[in-house]
């Protein structure tokens, strides 16, 4: 029971930070996503700190009030992304949230979670970089694995026609050339 429960706390607290976060979008973006869905919970910057956003005044219930939602984001301190309901009673008219913009140090790289444009449902990490004190998109060129020149080994490595009458993915031996292993023949299983 006590770990069913630990894992209900873990799953929400992670919800709560899966939230597309104002700070890490422009403008536009933060304006069309919350105009595209017509209500979205986003993040506010600050850690943990999220509210709903509807593109429709007439979005709120009962009792409340819809008023003006600036949020900032990576592009403009004061965005107007739309409105967010509070009590009637409570209600000032708008509200702004200064999501706390990370600041970093230049070349310093961050993890962020972004919306897949081809799926809107799934989160994607992304690697940003740091210049002038703001993280901007980054990618990372891929690490090619190193060998030693003429140094012989085994790799799988799935069989294009190379080899023929072997199986989809076969174990071959290999020689290094160029900092990469070359395949030199397919290794027989023996029996």
């Amino acid at each position: 029971m006590k770990a069913f429960l630990t894992l209900a706390v873990c799953l929400v607290s992670v919800s709560a930070f899966a939230r597309p976060d104002t700070t890490t979008m422009s403008c536009n973006a933060a304006k069309s996503k919350v105009n595209n869905a017509g209500s979205i919970v986003l993040g506010i910057g600050n850690q943990g700190i999220y509210d709903l956003f509807h593109s429709r005044r007439n979005a709120c219930k009962h009792g409340e009030e819809a008023n003006r939602a600036y949020v900032r984001t990576m592009d403009m301190k004061k965005c107007k992304v739309g409105f967010v309901c509070k009590d009637r009673e409570t209600s000032r008219g708008s509200v702004y949230y200064s999501g706390v913009i990370r600041k970093c140090k230049d070349g310093q790289r961050a993890i962020f979670y972004e919306t897949d444009v081809r799926n809107p449902d799934r989160q994607i990490q992304v690697i940003r970089t740091c210049k002038n004190g703001r993280y901007y998109p980054y990618k990372p060129q891929p690490t090619p694995r190193k060998c030693v020149e003429g140094k012989r080994g085994t790799r799988s490595m799935v069989n294009n026609g190379r080899f023929p009458g072997e199986d989809h993915w076969i174990n071959v031996a290999a020689i290094c050339k160029g900092g990469k292993y070359v395949a030199i023949r397919p290794l027989r299983l023996r029996h």
